[in-house]
């Protein structure tokens, strides 16, 4: 049996190396969807508690919120000023990077997730269902 728990997270982000509009600051209201297999426990009948995976995705991306999510090697990371959310990644902040670093966040936190979805737009998704080990959070800079 599968289950599924989502969350909504505010983000900007550019593609640096992108021909188009995402080379562009911008950002997106993405959602997080993590689905998890297993056999529902005989005393809770649940595969697990929905809120104690939205709160281990919460505590994972609370440093993303309204944050600017940049590519360790993009020059503009330079320009955000240090009173404003900055993650730098190891590699460019797509969908596709979101979807492999939540992925790998839930693999080391002892979970095995189906596959983990990440929504940038209506129109379009990703879709992680295994472990790219090489993309990670590179730095965080989130003012209090």
């Amino acid at each position: 049996m599968d289950i599924t728990v989502r969350i909504t997270q505010s983000m900007g982000h550019r593609l640096e190396h992108h021909e188009g509009l995402c080379y562009n600051l911008h950002g997106h209201n993405y959602v997080f969807e993590v689905t998890l297999a297993g056999n529902p426990d005989p005393m809770t009948g649940m595969v697990r508690d929905f809120s104690e995976v939205k709160r281990m995705l919460k505590e994972f991306l609370d440093p993303f919120d309204h944050a600017m999510v940049l590519s360790s090697t993009d020059p503009v990371r330079l320009l955000i000023p240090s009173d404003m959310r900055l993650v730098t990644l190891s590699k460019s902040p797509t969908a596709e990077n979101f979807a492999s670093l939540v992925y790998n966040k839930l693999v080391d936190l002892g979970t095995s997730p189906v596959q983990v979805l990440v929504r940038e737009t209506e129109s379009g998704w990703a879709v992680a269902g295994k472990v790219d080990r090489t993309v990670r959070i590179i730095g965080r800079m989130v003012p209090v």
